[in-house]
């Protein structure tokens, strides 16, 4: 079938398309070029038979893509990964839109192969490791080339053997695991109804494909003056702040004028509560520039119920905090 473009009606072009059938081909005649050519396939739950050579042939060669990954950490957070599975096309457009939102990253991946709807699983290699926060540190994302595949990981570095305090150094593997997903426990039951029927042949599960693999730098952990020593100004507060607002964080991002939108997006694109915190008060700070000063941000901290950190900071920087603005507040 074909339809013009704008056209809303398709046209059959079966009679005219001079269809000529092969042992293991089928040749056609197209006026013009060909995007996507579809399938339509009949499930029979009586009588299932097998998907014929050709066509599964075909299928194979329309799904298959060419896709390179990306890996980018948050400037101001190397702790916060995005991981990008993109078209190969499109590649390079991503990565520089994310490089302009606060993102730095290596250059994408060599070109690889993958089907639509291939999971693909992130691992770590070296002195990192994925932040588990009470969950697996198993990481996937599934491939789809009409949609965003992203993934968001918090990372850590880890303490290398010999080499106490050294940032954490290694690389990202992407691994291509098998199209369906059988357990250990019911191996045994599916190889066994496998095996009961006889047009078939017991294959070994496959496993997983190393498809590529990208660096990695986290740095170590520091404690909250190491992290703001080389920042000025008010940042220099961030630090000491999302580690000690934490969970109430949502509450600080409505007294700094956030909207329930924009909490939902940070909340989105963050794991944890001290990322939101953190990606709040730069989002804050890249929003109101001159504006977002110390005096505004004890203000809001204050009016969240959050005496606690407020003190806090008069005491770790009394530089940058009017000491005595906010003396008497409950």
């Amino acid at each position: 079938m074909s339809s013009k473009k704008g056209a809303e009606d398709w046209i059959d072009e079966t009679k005219s398309a001079n269809i000529q059938e092969f042992e293991e081909s089928v040749e056609f005649d197209v006026s013009y070029s060909a995007r996507w050519i579809v399938i339509v396939v009949t499930d029979d739950f009586d009588d299932p038979k097998e998907f014929g050579p050709i066509p599964l042939k075909l299928c194979r060669w329309l799904q298959n893509r060419d896709v390179q990954f990306i890996l980018l950490q948050r400037e101001d957070n190397a702790n916060e990964v995005v991981i990008e599975c993109s078209s190969a096309r499109n590649a390079k457009e991503i990565r520089a839109k994310l490089m302009k939102e606060g993102y730095k990253a290596p250059l994408p991946s060599g070109t690889v192969k993958l089907f639509e709807g291939q999971r693909v699983e992130v691992s770590l290699l070296g002195n990192v490791s994925i932040a588990a926060f009470g969950g697996s540190t198993k990481q996937q994302i599934t491939f789809h080339s009409q949609r965003d595949n992203r993934l968001h990981i918090q990372v850590m570095g880890l303490k290398a053997k010999g080499q106490l305090g050294l940032d954490g150094r290694g690389r990202a593997m992407f691994f291509a695991l098998q199209k369906v997903e059988v357990s250990r426990e019911n191996e045994q039951n599916v190889r066994a109804a496998v095996e009961q029927k006889a047009t078939h042949r017991v294959e070994e599960f496959p496993e997983p494909e190393m498809l590529c693999q990208l660096p990695i730098h986290v740095p170590y952990p520091k404690s909250v003056e190491e992290a703001s020593a080389s920042i000025e100004g008010v940042e220099k507060c961030f630090y000491f702040i999302k580690e000690e607002v934490s969970t109430d964080w949502g509450d600080l991002a409505f007294h700094l004028g956030f909207n329930w939108a924009a909490i939902k997006n940070i909340t989105g694109r963050n794991h944890d509560d001290k990322s939101r915190c953190f990606d709040l008060l730069f989002e804050w700070k890249k929003r109101k520039g001159d504006a977002a000063t110390a005096e505004v941000l004890m203000e809001a901290l204050a009016q969240a119920e959050l005496k606690s950190v407020v003190d806090g900071l008069k005491k770790k920087f009394p530089d940058i905090v009017v000491a005595d603005q906010y003396e008497g507040r409950d």
